[in-house]
C-alpha cells in the first residue's frame, strides 16, 4: 500500500484532486491525501453525510456497469470522476478523483445554497 499512496500522492501533486483507490465492494483502500477538504470534512460532521455516501456507491455501480470513466457532480455541485480499474480484464476497483468546482462564481454561490441547510451557522462554511 505505500508504493500504491505514493503514486496517489504524485497524481494530487499534479491535479490538486483528492485521489482515493477502493475495492470492488467500494472499501477503500488508499487515499491522498488522508484527509478530506474542509468542505467536505464539515459536511461529513453534518446529516449530510448520508448524500455523500449514496453519490460515491451510484458512481461505482455506474461505472460497474459501463466500465467507462464518469464525471458527475455530487448533491452540493462538487465535481468528481471516477475511473475502473481492471487486472487482466476483470474490474478490480475504482480510482477516485475529487472534489473540484469548476466553472464561475456563480457555481461557489451554488454549492454554498445547496449546502446551508447543513450548517447551524454560518460561520461553520
Amino acid at each position: 500500500m505505500e508504493d500504491l499512496e505514493k503514486i496517489l500522492k504524485q497524481l494530487y501533486l499534479v491535479s490538486g484532486l483528492n485521489m482515493s483507490i477502493f475495492d470492488i465492494n467500494q472499501k477503500i483502500l488508499a487515499s491522498y491525501p488522508h484527509k478530506k477538504s474542509k468542505f467536505c470534512h464539515e459536511i461529513e460532521k453534518s446529516k449530510a453525510s448520508d448524500h455523500c455516501f449514496i453519490c460515491d456507491i451510484n458512481a461505482m455501480n455506474h461505472v460497474k456497469e459501463t466500465g467507462e470513466l464518469y464525471v458527475y457532480q455530487c448533491h452540493f455541485g462538487l465535481s468528481e470522476a471516477i475511473m475502473p480499474l481492471y487486472s487482466y480484464g476483470a474490474l478490480t476497483g475504482y480510482l477516485m478523483m475529487g472534489q473540484a468546482v469548476i466553472g464561475t462564481y456563480r457555481n461557489y454561490s451554488e454549492i454554498i445554497n445547496k449546502s446551508k441547510p447543513y450548517f447551524e451557522n454560518e460561520k461553520e462554511f
